[in-house]
């Protein structure tokens, strides 16, 4: 490759990309496009090198070259109202009370749903019913395909418009827009890394063709973290089209789950994750509050199951949303070093594992059910046995010492 603006960005900051899309986005040609590698995560592509005449717009909105966050001013916990919990919510509930203040006064909302295949995408949209369906952890690459556009274009029909996404994600429309909009207001979310779209919808396939009694059963609603146990718990729930629930207490016993927790299917980016720092780029940082027992700042009545978030304020813009949810629910001070205590991935990218490479090798050679038997699960043995007795807190210890 001659041009020395794509071999930068196509090949130099290849281990680096997000996959962000805010190149792809802002070229003027329009001869850029994200697509899927092997691995089944989106990466900037050109079909012709001759059409490209070299501007340097693809570079300067890249985020991981030209990083601007802000640091949070203050912290708090929030505590929803235990009448209003928000059953679908992974988490305290923070988004969709936010959320629907926007749809209340006619403004948009942006988050990733699953669609009609079970695939993860984000669209934008003023309707209750897929706001609920934005609620919940995903955790797998989103397709944000058209959406930096999307939003711009009610932004400048001067509509207000809320983006929850992960911190790459919330820096790509960032750079994309280039420019200030006070109608235009960020979520970004404390993120662990995300496994690859092409991992993900073939562990779905291999759930709903695994055997039972030699019936195939297709998948109609997949919850990464239902609480139906409770929030500490990470209740893993399927709902079939015939109607059938199966819900997993202890995940060790799921694949996906498991290789997600010991960080071996993360996109390569995530391992040195440049949005791994107290500035940001959302006006506010939300996420689970773990280890906020330890604060002594709950009662018994306060721990409902319906979970606890952690913000981090990092705007003017910010402060309005604790506004919002001081009306909706407990809010609470606190500081950065206890947020960060048990969520050390919020400043610190986890270690790459050793079977992070052989995963998506296997996959695509010898398919979902093998790979996941030799690489995927927790130890076998008298270790896998005991593990599943351990409290949560305890392993999301014993994880964060492992990828320190």
């Amino acid at each position: 490759m001659k041009n020395k603006i794509l071999l930068k960005l196509l090949e130099e900051n290849h281990i680096k990309c997000t996959g962000c899309g805010a190149c792809a986005n802002s070229c003027s040609k329009r001869i850029l496009s994200m697509e899927m590698d092997q691995e089944g995560f989106y990466y900037p592509d050109i079909q012709d090198e001759s059409l490209c005449i070299e501007c340097g717009k693809c570079l300067s909105v890249c985020p991981i070259d030209n990083f601007q966050g802000n640091k949070s001013s203050k912290q708090y916990g929030f505590i929803e109202k235990p009448e209003t919990c928000s059953v679908k919510s992974s988490s305290g509930g923070v988004f969709y009370r936010i959320a629907a203040k926007f749809l209340e006064c006619g403004g948009w909302v942006c988050g990733s749903i699953y669609d009609d295949e079970n695939k993860v995408v984000t669209i934008c949209s003023n309707k209750e019913s897929d706001v609920k369906k934005m609620c919940g952890s995903k955790y797998a690459v989103s397709n944000i395909e058209g959406i930096y556009e999307e939003i711009k274009k009610h932004l400048n029909n001067k509509e207000l418009v809320l983006y929850c996404s992960v911190p790459c994600q919330i820096a790509g429309l960032v750079h994309f827009l280039n420019r200030e909009y006070q109608n235009l207001y960020l979520i970004d979310l404390f993120c662990y890394g995300t496994p690859s779209a092409k991992l993900f919808m073939s562990y779905l396939s291999w759930k709903e063709n695994v055997s039972r009694q030699g019936v195939c059963k297709k998948i109609k609603d997949y919850e990464f973290r239902d609480k139906s146990y409770g929030w500490e718990k990470l209740v893993r729930k399927i709902t079939y089209e015939d109607g059938t629930e199966e819900i997993e207490e202890h995940l060790n016993h799921d694949p996906y789950f498991c290789s997600f927790i010991a960080k071996k299917t993360l996109r390569e980016s995530c391992y040195e994750c440049t949005f791994c720092r107290e500035e940001r780029y959302g006006d506010i940082s939300i996420g689970d509050f773990w280890g906020v027992e330890k604060l002594g700042v709950l009662t018994e009545e306060k721990q409902s199951g319906c979970g606890i978030s952690a913000i981090l304020v990092n705007t003017d813009k910010g402060e309005a949303f604790i506004d919002i949810l001081q009306k909706e629910g407990e809010i609470f001070e606190t500081t950065l070093d206890d947020i960060k205590r048990d969520n050390l991935s919020l400043v610190k990218p986890p270690a790459r594992h050793h079977y992070r490479d052989k995963i998506y090798k296997s996959m695509n050679k010898a398919g979902f059910e093998k790979t996941a038997k030799k690489y995927m699960y927790l130890d076998s043995g008298w270790r896998h046995r005991i593990l599943k007795w351990v409290p949560l807190g305890v392993k999301r210890y014993i994880y964060d010492k492992v990828n320190k």
